[in-house]
């Protein structure tokens, strides 16, 4: 007979500290789904919890499927924020309070904040050298980057199809319906 497979989906908070993982217990393999680890900002510069969550999702399984945001993501803002971190970088008194504010949380290289459906989102790009870099000092040993393809909210926007996909994923999510995610899941792969 097979061995018996769980699948448990978690929803987090970015403002949640790495050690919230440690209740999970261990795993075959973890999925860090689009962007879930380059959405967790540095509550203050330099902290690096991205790299803290990506080792402590490490102790908690040997594999990892990680889906970042890559450089060629959102040009136009990550050319904002990087811009307004060279300004920062030369500002003081007023002006730098302000460039303080217009930043956030977007402090470190590659993080920016994007609009959709006007909200504002953090999310931070990364090059594959960068991310596999990333990956081995969290203590990942077998890294392999590729590019994939996923639904971007510009498609989700423009396609009724995938919206309502999106819906009812988020929806099953949301309401710890995992073994329905799991159908559901299942169903569209094949």
């Amino acid at each position: 007979s097979s061995p018996v497979r769980t699948v448990r989906f978690v929803q987090g908070s970015a403002t949640a500290p790495p050690e919230a993982l440690r209740s999970l217990g261990s795993f075959d393999v973890a999925l860090s789904g689009w962007g879930t680890t380059s959405a967790i900002p540095d509550l203050r510069p330099g902290e690096g919890r991205q790299l803290q969550f990506l080792a402590e999702l490490c102790r908690r399984a040997p594999r990892l499927l990680n889906v970042v945001s890559s450089e060629n993501n959102f040009l136009g803002p990550q050319a904002r924020f990087r811009e307004i971190r060279r300004r920062r970088a030369a500002a003081v008194g007023e002006d730098a309070a302000r460039l303080d504010a217009e930043l956030r949380l977007a402090t470190s290289e590659g993080s920016f904040y994007y609009e959709v459906n006007n909200e504002e989102y953090f999310y931070s790009a990364v090059s594959p050298r960068v991310e596999e870099r990333r990956l081995r000092a969290a203590g990942f040993r077998d890294v392999d980057v590729r590019a994939c393809n996923v639904a971007s909210f510009r498609d989700l926007l423009a396609s009724p199809r995938l919206a309502r996909l999106e819906r009812a994923v988020l929806k099953l999510v949301d309401g710890n319906q995992h073994l329905r995610l799991q159908l559901l899941l299942t169903r569209l792969a094949e």
